[in-house]
């Protein structure tokens, strides 16, 4: 007699134990009343929220969610270092020279925005055309010109010789 409270403990925890299939049933729910409102942007995202969440639909929620907030917090950690690390790449571009500039820009570390910027005020690049490009091609474009200084600056100091 006394396994039988055991066997109805298990089962009731078992019964209320939260899943994350029970979350994708209740998004489906408010897919349905997204679709009568017609914000297809909201829609959409819970549509892939139930997408995404397929695979995981036997662990358990809070399982889910424990692992979801660690793993935001990981990306937001990495953003924060990323916003301190450009911070601290503050460029003097009048000054820095052509070397740690060429380093700066291969090294991969400089936004768009940044690049854009060197290429402007250090070599008279043209911003509308280099914000078409992609980040690596504007890292190209700005190597390039690097090179050609670079090559002027050697043919400079043979004619003096």
């Amino acid at each position: 007699m006394s396994g039988r409270p055991k066997k109805e403990k298990k089962l009731r925890d078992a019964q209320s134990k939260t899943t994350v299939r029970d979350l994708a049933k209740s998004l489906r729910g408010v897919e349905q009343i997204l679709q009568t409102s017609g914000n297809q942007n909201q829609l959409a995202f819970i549509n892939e929220l139930r997408e995404i969440l397929g695979p995981y639909g036997s662990v358990d929620s809070k399982q889910f969610l424990h692992s979801l907030k660690n793993s935001l917090s990981m990306i937001h950690a990495t953003r924060k270092e990323s916003g301190k690390l450009q911070e601290q790449l503050q460029i003097d571009m009048e000054n820095v020279s052509l070397n740690e500039l060429k380093d700066l820009v291969s090294s991969g570390l400089l936004s768009k925005e940044k690049l854009l910027a060197i290429g402007k005020s250090r070599f008279g690049l043209s911003i509308g055309t280099l914000r078409k490009m992609k980040k690596e091609r504007i890292q190209d474009q700005i190597q390039g010109a690097i090179q050609n200084i670079e090559t002027l600056e050697a043919i400079k100091r043979k004619a003096s010789e």
